[in-house]
């Protein structure tokens, strides 16, 4: 009978203290970290090349925090970075423009990323669209990637294009459809 107890004891000690508290005996979180000194509360070493195997590992992979993304199989920043394309009026089978009046070039990608979000939208009825996204390699290489909307709208977060250092990015519209004021807006995310 003692066992029986002392096992029950245990597992019910173990639940009663499930979360941790360094610098705090009432922790808000499974594990809170109070710091009441000039020191950093946590400090994570920087890693070259983290294997990782689940969503949500953290790594400090040079100088920037990482996030593993499961999903996608890769490291990607806790940052992410926006590029918007758009072009007043109607504009069937052209190119649209980047920050400005630019349309025979577009923003050159700094480092490796991957494209994970994507919002497009254009007035000019129902009509499906059909937008494409041209990426130029530095050697010269073109790779197309289509994206098509249907009511004026596409919102999609499951995206996993990977860009590479200095590739150029372009947006063009496929359609002779009504394509009349069109925003695009891509994120991505640094990868490792």
């Amino acid at each position: 009978m003692k066992v029986q107890c002392t096992a029950i004891m245990l597992l019910v000690s173990c639940s009663i203290f499930s979360q941790v508290g360094i610098g705090t005996t009432t922790p808000n979180a499974e594990l809170e970290i109070n710091s009441d000194t000039n020191l950093p509360a946590l400090e994570l070493n920087p890693q070259t090349s983290p294997t990782g195997t689940a969503s949500g590992q953290l790594s400090v992979i040079e100088d920037e925090l990482y996030l593993f993304d499961k999903s996608r199989e890769k490291w990607l920043s806790i940052e992410a970075a926006s590029f918007a394309f758009a072009l007043e009026g109607n504009v069937n089978n052209r190119p649209l423009e980047y920050s400005g009046d630019v349309t025979n070039s577009g923003p050159v990608i700094p480092r490796n990323a991957t494209l994970v979000y994507a919002a497009i939208n254009s007035s000019g009825g129902n009509a499906s669209k059909v937008f494409t996204l041209i990426v130029t390699s530095l050697s010269g290489s073109v790779t197309n990637h289509t994206f098509q909307i249907s009511g004026g709208k596409l919102t999609n977060t499951s995206y996993n294009i990977d860009l590479n250092e200095g590739d150029t990015l372009q947006v063009r519209t496929n359609n002779s459809n009504s394509v009349s004021n069109p925003t695009v807006l891509f994120w991505v995310k640094w990868r490792k």
